[in-house]
């Protein structure tokens, strides 16, 4: 599966087995957890089936509903499943069963049309859709599940990117990269007035109003220096620079690559750290990231990359593994997660869905694939009996993991 520049660390989530180790340690007075990235730790293969339940769903396939590879899952509900792709500048919603309810197509240059899509929000409770443009245009463009335009966000042009996560009725929690500007700009439109709020650079994350696009808050997360990580895979270079925060139910799971605390953002904005890292994200040598993948009730699963000191690029890559921390015990494990119903498959969820339940997670898995695997007699279980209903052309199936 391909993924847009920015996200493409999904595919970190390569292969990797072991045994256990007690080497994460707990606080006992506040239960935040500390974990060593500079360890080399066991390995261990967990088979999905034996800790979650898999569902797939096979997204409908029409001559006005065609997915390709820039297709990404936004969001996921009982009773949606909605994504964009940026090829085609479009929106998708199915139902739950893989049905599409709508299509929006709202490219152009109007001041009710997006000239470009970098991401999207799905605000089930609301029916809105909000689709990011580039920071050359600095809006955020807001629709109904109707198609109809409603509103416009602005935001600054000076903006490298903006992320944008669904936090409550009224509010979103966004993530800000700013490469160009000490003093980052920040516009909000207001009746025709466009009044210039400024904001803390090393302060990126806040929360915005959904109605007008204000800055309510900051966050209190300070990140001094913004590293960026780049490797080769797939025949492309890969930049990693974005965070890779989560949706934890309710709460959020943020989740900085140049911070040396992982933490969660509760829906009453109560900000706790979960995990600290060490050595110090300034201080490693080489240079080793982070990010969190998934967490559950029970585990939480990081990725860790650590840069190639010897390499003629100083930013490349060669290390990436991915780690899991047992909640009650502390022990970490560098594993592989193996699905037992595609086994030559890596497996890894997407990055940034929305789900509404704890201890979900769902990806993407590709057709061309999938139909190749089926040939070669490599599906097992509901897979295989799905993927043999379907056309190697069809559009993509969603594989949704319930961790038990």
């Amino acid at each position: 599966m391909k993924q847009e520049i920015f996200i493409i660390l999904v595919a970190m989530a390569f292969i990797f087995a072991g045994c256990s180790t007690k080497t994460g340690k707990t606080d006992n007075t506040d239960g935040i957890f500390s974990i060593d990235l500079s360890i080399s730790y066991p390995h261990k293969e967990i088979h999905l089936q034996s800790i979650a339940e898999i569902e797939y769903v096979a997204l409908e396939t029409t001559d006005d509903i065609l997915l390709d590879e820039t297709f990404r899952l936004s969001s996921i509900s009982d009773k949606y499943i909605v994504g964009w792709q940026n090829k085609t500048n479009e929106v998708f919603i199915f139902n739950r069963n893989g049905k599409n309810v709508t299509k929006i197509n709202k490219f152009g240059q109007s001041g009710a049309e997006y000239s470009s899509m970098v991401n999207i929000l799905f605000d089930e409770k609301n029916e809105e859709i909000f689709v990011v443009e580039r920071s050359e245009v600095g809006r955020i463009q807001v629709y109904t599940l109707n198609r109809e335009y409603k509103r416009t966000l602005n935001y600054s042009k000076d903006f490298s990117d903006l992320r944008l996560y669904n936090f409550d009725d009224e509010t979103l929690l966004i993530y800000v990269d700013d490469e160009r500007s000490s003093m980052i700009k920040l516009f909000t439109s207001q009746g025709g007035q466009t009044p210039v709020q400024f904001v803390d650079p090393e302060r990126p994350y806040m929360l915005m109003s959904k109605k007008d696009g204000t800055i309510i808050s900051e966050l209190n997360i300070v990140i001094p220096e913004r590293y960026t990580l780049s490797f080769v895979g797939e025949g492309a270079l890969r930049l990693y620079r974005l965070p890779y925060n989560r949706y934890h139910g309710q709460d959020f799971v943020i989740a900085d690559m140049s911070s040396d605390t992982i933490y969660k953002l509760s829906k009453n904005k109560e900000l706790a750290p979960l995990f600290i890292r060490k050595p110090s994200v300034i201080s490693s040598s080489p240079l080793i990231v982070w990010s969190s993948m998934f967490m559950t009730d029970k585990f939480s699963v990081l990725h860790r990359a650590t840069k190639n000191e010897s390499s003629r690029d100083a930013a490349t890559v060669v290390s990436l593994d991915t780690l899991m921390h047992n909640l009650s015990t502390g022990e970490i494990n560098k594993v592989t997660f193996v699905n037992e119903d595609f086994p030559s498959a890596r497996w890894a969820p997407s990055i940034g869905i929305q789900l509404p339940q704890n201890n979900v997670v769902a990806g993407l898995l590709q057709m061309p694939r999938l139909f190749n695997a089926y040939e070669q007699k490599q599906l097992k279980g509901d897979l295989e009996q799905l993927v043999a209903t379907l056309d190697e052309e069809d559009n993509q199936i969603v594989m949704i993991v319930k961790f038990k």
